[in-house]
């Protein structure tokens, strides 16, 4: 079914743009925005975005192959644009393609009634936004014919920046039921640029922890940065966070309006309480149980992802889902690849916790603390830390706190040894050795192929392997080169739980 969609003068009137060859028509409706030429293009109207890597007026031919509906040019670079192009389909010129890609999703989001849920933090927030969009598609899945009319979309992948939210926005349809953004951060100012684009009627901040310090400079910079996503937050929305935040809570109460409420949750406190989970398995399937008698089981492992769950509950009773959609949504939910994804290898007895996607010092010690939980029949157990980024002047010393808390997790559980990577995760490995622990400490300046093959080499069968790292370093990589030197990288039934 096609919806509603903003038409070309509508984009044009948005963009304060101008037309090259307004006599050429369209040869079919715009019914959506794209930004990449792979993607299938019929009936989008493709902007040409220059990015750090690479120049979307590179790629408008095959824009117009691939079946695109219109294009959003830069007119500096109107050179791009060759006779061909420009006679067949209609062309706007703006002053610049990523503030028209703003532009467009402000003034599509001011034609949505959908609800729209903002999640932000410096951990959890992906988690956080894959269980809200599971429990609202299993709630609108089970709605009685005729009444399910509408959907939700949500943020793909880390869509969270200043180019994802703009695009998700405008991925959602006319006639959506929920709209569910993910929203991050580099620097201050980009939330609350976001939360104004976004207009949530509910937020929620996971936390307010150690990350992005060298854009944000402290603590008190990210609770600050985080509770800025009040900025955009309707008269009565409410605000999802937890109880025991200290700045982060001063920093939300500074910014509340009269009519705006806030729900916290919590491990001791709160307006949902966790006062009980259970580990079922290896994988980190978990139940948990709530203050007021809820009670779900989750794939997810973890502390930190009951919490998340929590979060997700507040959200979902604050949208009048009944408890059983909002159990059966968490439930549904698997882990998403390296962020805490283990993986059975083959036969060879490995258990792979994959939680390579990125790293911060709060993330690193809540990924140890699962690892402990959940490979005690192991016959062994490796870590495999990379270097945390963005972390400013507090990187060498934040590096050395993980190096005491692998010592702290040794002396509960045996480790057979412990591989750091990256020039910054020296001061981890240095750490351990100045404790003294009886632990094996593998310090590698880089991951090279070969040193990949290396790791893999060191992995024994019945090991269980925690990969922790920063995205720039691609840990998983290791992942593939253990698959290789067991004789699984083909195989076509891995266990995967």
């Amino acid at each position: 079914m096609t919806h509603e969609f903003l038409t070309p003068e509508d984009m044009r009137h948005a963009v304060a743009g101008q037309w090259l060859n307004e006599a050429v028509p369209s040869r079919v409706a715009p019914a959506g925005v794209a930004i990449d030429s792979r993607e299938d293009l019929h009936a989008q109207c493709f902007i040409a975005i220059i990015g750090a890597r690479t120049d979307g007026h590179l790629w408008l031919a095959s824009a117009v192959e691939g079946g695109a509906a219109m294009l959003i040019v830069q007119a500096d670079r109107r050179d791009a644009v060759d006779d061909a192009v420009a006679g067949s389909i209609p062309i706007l010129l703006v002053a610049d393609t990523r503030t028209a890609l703003w532009q467009l999703g402000v003034a599509w989001r001011a034609r949505l009634n959908a609800v729209v849920v903002g999640i932000t933090g410096s951990a959890g927030k992906t988690t956080t936004r894959r269980l809200v969009q599971s429990i609202c598609e299993r709630h609108l899945e089970d709605l009685p014919a005729g009444a399910a009319d509408g959907g939700c979309t949500a943020s793909v992948k880390s869509y969270n920046n200043d180019i994802g939210v703009p695009l998700t926005i405008l991925r959602a349809r006319s006639n959506d039921r929920f709209l569910v953004l993910e929203i991050g951060t580099n620097a201050p100012g980009e939330i609350a640029a976001l939360s104004l684009l976004a207009e949530p009627d509910i937020v929620v901040i996971t936390n307010a922890g150690r990350a992005h310090l060298e854009g944000l400079g402290s603590l008190e910079g990210v609770a600050r940065e985080k509770a800025s996503i009040l900025e955009g937050l309707s008269d009565d929305g409410l605000v999802v966070l937890p109880a025991a935040s200290g700045p982060l809570q001063d920093e939300v109460l500074a910014r509340l309006g009269a009519n705006q409420t806030i729900q916290n949750f919590g491990e001791s406190r709160g307006d949902l309480v966790l006062t009980s989970r259970r580990t079922i398995d290896s994988s980190g399937a978990q139940t948990v149980q709530c203050s007021d008698g809820f009670e779900a089981r989750m794939h997810l492992p973890g502390a930190h992802n009951a919490q998340n769950a929590l979060a997700a509950i507040l959200v979902a009773r604050a949208l009048e889902i009944e408890e059983t959609q909002i159990g059966l949504g968490l439930a549904e939910l698997a882990s998403d690849p390296m962020r805490f994804s283990g993986e059975l290898i083959g036969d060879s007895g490995i258990m792979i916790y994959n939680d390579a996607y990125n790293a911060n010092p709060d993330a690193v010690l809540a990924a140890l603390t699962t690892f402990g939980e959940l490979s005690s029949e192991a016959s062994r157990r490796v870590l495999i830390l990379g270097d945390m980024m963005e972390l400013g002047d507090d990187a060498t010393t934040l590096h050395a706190e993980i190096g005491r808390a692998v010592v702290e997790l040794s002396r509960t559980i045996e480790l057979s040894y412990v591989i750091f990577i990256g020039p910054l995760s020296s001061h981890g490995a240095r750490a351990v050795l100045d404790a003294g622990a009886d632990l094996m400490v593998v310090q590698l300046a880089a991951l090279t192929d070969v040193l990949c093959e290396g790791v893999a080499g060191m992995i024994h069968s019945g090991d269980s392997v925690l990969i922790k790292g920063s995205r720039s370093q691609a840990l998983e990589r290791v992942v593939d080169s253990i698959r290789t030197v067991t004789g699984t990288l083909n195989s076509p039934d891995p266990q995967s739980v």
